[in-house]
């Protein structure tokens, strides 16, 4: 069955705009501080599925919250099936992060686990990329850097207990997982 809106949805979930939103993810969390931690490679699994979805993206982008949590709390619904947009999600998320760190827009500590923003990828892009992309497109990529900035401080537990899904993966939060691993299911799900 094919959907009206294919050919955006094919758009959005290539690997370069996925590397995009990750890399927008990831400098919103290390804003202009070199010191940052970043976000972990779980919360971007976690987080880019909000961006991708449109009415998550668009309510962000005008959004007066100052955290996810807050934000959830106001607009409910944006997580119902969360866990579901996450897994399929995935395979496109990780094709974004490859492209992303071969391109060298971020780096990934494997000490840590933590993906981390690359200064010079904000001066180079922002300037291109209204001209480049789709208005739509681009305010994903505004909320993206504002979901960044709105997790920068939180642990993976809390991020999951905002979005209310909760994480079953089996490998420590450093490796990718496998596709076939789920990575989040409902809390009420055992």
């Amino acid at each position: 069955m094919r959907f009206a809106h294919t050919d955006h949805y094919e758009r959005m979930l290539n690997a370069g705009f996925c590397g995009l939103v990750v890399t927008s993810l990831t400098e919103g969390a290390c804003g202009r501080d070199t010191s940052a931690q970043g976000l972990s490679l779980i919360s971007i699994y976690l987080l880019a599925p909000l961006i991708l979805h449109q009415d998550a993206s668009a309510r962000i982008k005008r959004s007066p919250e100052r955290g996810l949590a807050e934000f959830i709390t106001s607009h409910p619904r944006l997580s119902i099936g969360l866990e579901y947009r996450i897994m399929n999600a995935l395979p496109h998320v990780r094709s974004g992060l490859s492209l992303a760190l071969a391109r060298n827009a971020i780096e990934f500590n494997k000490n840590s686990g933590m993906v981390l923003s690359v200064n010079a990828v904000a001066s180079r892009r922002d300037s291109r990329l209204r001209e480049l992309l789709a208005s739509d497109d681009y305010d994903r990529v505004k909320s993206s850097l504002q979901l960044g900035r709105w997790t920068s401080h939180m642990s993976v537990a809390q991020i999951c207990s905002a979005l209310t899904v909760r994480p079953v993966w089996t490998h420590a939060a450093q490796t990718i997982p496998d596709e076939e691993q789920p990575i989040a299911r409902p809390m009420n799900e055992q």
